[in-house]
């Protein structure tokens, strides 16, 4: 039987999808020009905005170093970096300069408060059609310096002692100071609350609480020492490191009225140098009081000695029995900056025989 194609079209496709079509397809044949038109439009706006930057809403928060406060009247900027005004400048109002249609791309920040303010000036990045915030932190200038002192790098934990900073007035006027520690380094230092006040030409030194708890892990601080409102700053780093000492012999025990000398060895095992070796001997017995005694070899004192890395120092144990017998406890405590060792001490004097 001859088959029907009456159901195709001149294409050689069925009907259905493609008389769905042909409307669309009319439409588009008819108005292309219109569609590539708004295309263009909206292609070039596109360029625009991801090509060349627009305007920016910029906020920059002025304040002193060490005081949370807004810091009022002081004249902000925002030059190019050829040294153009990108805008009118403003003086800060509760420690605040907004300014509106700011550039984008780099422009320096130029902050003036006027002494004993030092100028501030910071190169910057001002987004494109955003709000961006810039904080400033204006420093004192200050005449005030520190002088080198024996203050250790290095701090151990479960050390707690006092340490010294010297600061020379290298002006003409007397000024009055704080010492502030930045970073980590303030969870270790204690600084006196008062100020304290230095004559022109003159020298004082501060002294500081220095405790590192336990748990201090090794590694180096982060932070420094500086002139509270400055940033006059002891240029040193500091870091913490375990102390890792031992000590022989691990006890004392003698029994005659003889007087005794043995050798007190130290080893450092640790990886950074002892030193600032001292002893204390501590007896329930007043006949005993002073029976133990721990010196240096030569006319070197114990205070002087220091031990490096990985070697040790000899010493001497000297022991004065009393005279009266009997049985005498003690302990030996052996210091080196923040470490501690105890040596138990027993002297047992036998009575006379009859």
């Amino acid at each position: 039987m001859p088959q029907d194609y009456s159901d195709y079209n001149s294409s050689g496709s069925s009907g259905g999808l493609g008389d769905a079509l042909e409307p669309v397809l009319s439409a588009l044949k008819q108005y292309w020009a219109v569609l590539l038109v708004v295309a263009l439009l909206a292609g070039g706006a596109l360029f625009y905005v991801y090509v060349f930057p627009k305007n920016s809403a910029v906020t920059v928060i002025v304040k002193v170093m060490d005081d949370p406060a807004g810091f009022d009247g002081a004249q902000v900027l925002l030059r190019s970096i050829n040294g153009k005004n990108l805008v009118r400048s403003k003086n800060s109002d509760f420690g605040r300069a907004v300014f509106e249609g700011v550039p984008a791309g780099k422009a320096v920040l130029v902050v003036d408060a006027q002494p004993p303010f030092e100028p501030y000036e910071e190169e910057v990045e001002v987004p494109s059609g955003a709000e961006k915030t810039f904080s400033v932190q204006l420093s004192k200038s200050t005449k005030l310096v520190f002088l080198e002192t024996d203050i250790p790098s290095e701090f151990s934990p479960s050390c707690s002692r006092k340490v010294a900073f010297s600061v020379f007035n290298n002006g003409t006027a007397d000024e009055q100071f704080w010492l502030v520690a930045d970073g980590t380094l303030g969870d270790f230092l204690e600084f006196p609350k008062e100020a304290v006040s230095i004559a022109s030409g003159g020298r004082e030194t501060v002294a500081a609480g220095l405790i590192v708890s336990a748990s201090a892990e090794e590694g180096g601080i982060d932070g420094g020492i500086r002139i509270k409102g400055t940033s006059a700053e002891l240029g040193k780093k500091f870091s913490v490191r375990k102390i890792d000492v031992a000590v022989s012999p691990e006890s004392i025990n003698y029994n005659s009225k003889e007087e005794f000398k043995d050798f007190l060895v130290i080893t450092n095992n640790g990886g950074n140098t002892v030193s600032g070796i001292s002893y204390k001997f501590n007896s329930g017995s007043r006949e005993c009081a002073s029976c133990v005694s721990v010196a240096a070899f030569g006319e070197t004192r114990l205070d002087k000695i220091s031990i490096l890395p990985k070697d040790s120092a000899r010493l001497q144990i000297e022991v004065s029995p009393p005279s009266v017998a009997g049985k005498y406890l003690g302990e030996l405590v052996v210091q080196a900056g923040c470490f501690s060792k105890s040596i138990p001490v027993a002297i047992d004097i036998p009575a006379e025989q009859q």
